[in-house]
C-alpha cells in the first residue's frame, strides 16, 4: 500500500490508485487538489497552490469525489480556517453539498469543534444551519452531542438555528447532550434558547426528563424542572413517567426532587398498572416508600381543593351571567315601555 503522504506531493496521483489517506482512511480517485488540501496542516505552503488552482479551474471547488467530499467538506473537517475562508469567498462555492452520509462542511466542522470554521461558515449568507444527514442529525446535534460548547453557543445565537429538530429516531439535540457526553454548560445554552421544547420524544416516546431520571441526571433533571414548560407527567410508549422510571432503578435523589415539582402527578401507571409506589414497595425501600404516601396524600388533596375550586367558579361565572340577562332582559322591556 502507497502512503499518500510519502509521495511527491506536486505529482498528481494515480486516479485508479488506492492511497492511505491517515492510518484508518482509505481513497480512491483523488485529485492533485484533494492532495493538496490533505497535505496542508503537514505542508501550510499548499495554500498558492490550491488559491492557483481554483483560480485557473474554478469547477473543481464544488467537484464531488467517491465519497461525496468537496475541498470544503475536507478542509472544514480538518479545520483548515485559512483554506475554507479562501474557498467561502469564492462566489461558485456551494457550502451545502452533502458526502454520501448527508454531512454538511457547517456539520462536520461542528461535530469535529471547530470553531473558527464554523463561524465562517454560519457567516457565510448562503449556509444552511439546519440540514440533516441521513440520520437526521444537524450541525447542532453533533456539537451538543459531543460537548463543543463554543460551537453550540455560536449555532443556538444564529436566527435561522431549529433546536427542535428530531433525529430518525425522535431525538433533539436536547436529548443528545444529555444522553453521551454530557456537558452542563451545553444543557443550560440549550435550555435557555427561547424556542427549546423540553418536551419533545423520540420514538419510545422518552422526554429529554424521563432519560435524566432513568439514568440519574441529578443535575440534568433539577434544570429540567426549573424550566417553566416541562411536563413531569408524559408518558413513553410503556406508560413510564419521569418518577416511575426514577423509582424503578432506586434513585432515590431524583424521586425526591420529581416528588417536589408542584404538577408531578404520584398516581400515573405504567401499562402494567405500576405506579411509582407499587415499585418502590416491591424494592424494599420503606424511606421512599413514606414519602411517596405522603406525597400521594398531599397531591390528592389539592386535587380535590382544585375540583372544589373550580365547582365554584362555575356557580360565580353562572350566576354572573344569569345576573347579566336577568338585567338586560329587564332594561329592554323598560326601554319598550318608554318608547
Amino acid at each position: 500500500m502507497d502512503i499518500f503522504i510519502n509521495e511527491d506531493i506536486y505529482r498528481p496521483p494515480d486516479p485508479d490508485k488506492e492511497y492511505q489517506i491517515t492510518r484508518v482512511t482509505k481513497s480512491t480517485n483523488v485529485i492533485i487538489l484533494m492532495r493538496w488540501i490533505l497535505l496542508y496542516k503537514e505542508h501550510p505552503e499548499l495554500i498558492t497552490n490550491i488559491t492557483e488552482l481554483i483560480k485557473t479551474n474554478p469547477e473543481l471547488i464544488n467537484t464531488q469525489y467517491s465519497n461525496g467530499y468537496t475541498v470544503l467538506i475536507r478542509a472544514s473537517k480538518n479545520g483548515h480556517d485559512k483554506v475554507v475562508r479562501m474557498l467561502l469567498d469564492h462566489p461558485n462555492t456551494n457550502p451545502n453539498l452533502q458526502d454520501t452520509y448527508g454531512y454538511t462542511a457547517l456539520i462536520l466542522a461542528s461535530r469535529e469543534g471547530h470553531d473558527n470554521v464554523v463561524r465562517m461558515l454560519l457567516d457565510h449568507p448562503n449556509t444552511n444551519h439546519n440540514l440533516q444527514d441521513i440520520y437526521g442529525n444537524t450541525a447542532l446535534f453533533w456539537a451538543s452531542r459531543f460537548g463543543h460548547d463554543i460551537v453550540v453557543r455560536m449555532l443556538l445565537d444564529h436566527p435561522y438555528t431549529n433546536p427542535n429538530l428530531q433525529t430518525k429516531s425522535g431525538y433533539t439535540a436536547l436529548m443528545l447532550a444529555t444522553s453521551y457526553r454530557y456537558n452542563k454548560l451545553v444543557v443550560r445554552m440549550l435550555l435557555d434558547h427561547p424556542y427549546t421544547n423540553p418536551n419533545l420524544q423520540n420514538i419510545d416516546g422518552s422526554t429529554v426528563l424521563i432519560l435524566a431520571s432513568y439514568k440519574r441526571y441529578g443535575n440534568v433533571v433539577r434544570m429540567l424542572l426549573d424550566h417553566p414548560n416541562t411536563d413531569p407527567n408524559l408518558q413513553d410508549t410503556g406508560g413510564n413517567t419521569a418518577l416511575i422510571s426514577a423509582s424503578y432503578n432506586k434513585h432515590d435523589n431524583v424521586v425526591r426532587m420529581l416528588l417536589n415539582h408542584p404538577n408531578t402527578d404520584p398516581n400515573l401507571q405504567n401499562k402494567y398498572g405500576e405506579t411509582a409506589l407499587i415499585l418502590t414497595s416491591r424494592k424494599g425501600r420503606d424511606n421512599m416508600v413514606v414519602l411517596l404516601k405522603y406525597c400521594i396524600h398531599e397531591w390528592n388533596e389539592r386535587q380535590k381543593m382544585v375540583e372544589y375550586n373550580k365547582e365554584c367558579l362555575d356557580e360565580r361565572i353562572m350566576y354572573s351571567v344569569n345576573y347579566y340577562h336577568k338585567h338586560v332582559l329587564l332594561n329592554n322591556s323598560c326601554l319598550s315601555l318608554c318608547l
